[in-house]
């Protein structure tokens, strides 16, 4: 704690001193309160420092830039849940729900290296098409493109890509509707399809082909009529992940048998974001 009259003493972050006393700052508390709302959303100690120092918050007077360790202190201390000297800015059941998340993931850190093989063989490079796999020299792990050995200007880590397949999961979770494909036209056999049938029909009468090559210009018109399926396909598929989805509360943790099941592929970009693309065929 704290000693009110120690000389040049540095207060938690979310108060100010006025007139000797400790008091709410109002600006730094929506923060403490944003970052406690975005932790149990599933951002991690970097992507809120980013964040932050994106927009330019101050941590201090004229101290703009965040790292993930002065997130991390904001999130560990109860004194925001009130006490003699500090005015409540936590509800306590928040402030305990957030330790019991850090925990969780502290203790996921360990696991972190036994990725299902199933979400291994789904992760592709977004700008080449190639398998991404891990790579660790050292105490240094990254996530890369096998064929260009880099996808990203920085190092994607474990705990990078396990936040951002969360944040995805979670946004699915929370809005199904962004599942949904255009709206196309019901099925109708095309005017090649027609014109493949009808060809059949006057060989059948006229038996002037041989059974081979009509058996050949049957399957031809049968891969012609499949290409008017496909949208129903999509159609099912959209109406299955939706309900998949709509079924699901938001994670504090990625979601790897919801995953499997629905997605195709998660490429992973050159900006650093993941892509899902999902049963259905739409990349999200």
């Amino acid at each position: 704690m704290y000693s009110i009259k120690q000389k040049n003493r540095r207060i938690l972050f979310g108060y100010q001193i006025i007139d000797g006393e400790i008091a709410i700052h109002e600006d730094e508390r929506k923060v403490v309160q944003w970052l406690y709302k975005n932790y149990q959303q599933g951002y991690s100690y970097k992507q809120l420092a980013e964040i932050l120092s994106g927009k330019g918050v101050p941590y201090r007077a004229g101290e703009k830039g965040w790292n993930k360790n002065m997130v991390q202190r904001i999130l560990s201390r109860e004194e925001y849940c009130g006490t003699a000297e500090y005015s409540k800015i936590i509800e306590r059941s928040k402030y305990e729900e957030v330790q019991s998340q850090r925990k969780r993931k502290a203790d996921q850190r360990a696991i972190k290296t036994e990725w299902p093989k199933s979400i291994r063989q789904k992760l592709f490079c977004g700008h080449c098409g190639s398998k991404v796999y891990r790579e660790k020299i050292g105490p240094i792990v990254n996530w890369q493109c096998q064929m260009e050995r880099r996808t990203t200007p920085d190092y994607i880590g474990d705990e990078i890509l396990w936040g951002k397949i969360l944040i995805k999961q979670n946004e699915l979770i929370e809005e199904p509707r962004r599942l949904e494909i255009p709206k196309e036209k019901t099925y109708e056999l095309s005017l090649a399809g027609v014109q493949m049938n009808n060809e059949i029909l006057r060989q059948i009468r006229e038996g002037t082909n041989t059974e081979e090559k009509m058996v050949a210009l049957i399957y031809q018109a049968a891969q012609e009529r499949y290409k008017g399926c496909s949208s129903l396909d999509a159609t099912y598929y959209t109406d299955k992940l939706k309900e998949l989805y709509s079924q699901r509360t938001i994670c504090s943790e990625p979601d790897f048998e919801l995953i499997e099941h629905s997605v195709n592929r998660i490429f992973l970009n050159p900006d650093g974001e993941i892509q899902f693309e999902m049963k259905n065929g739409k990349l999200i």
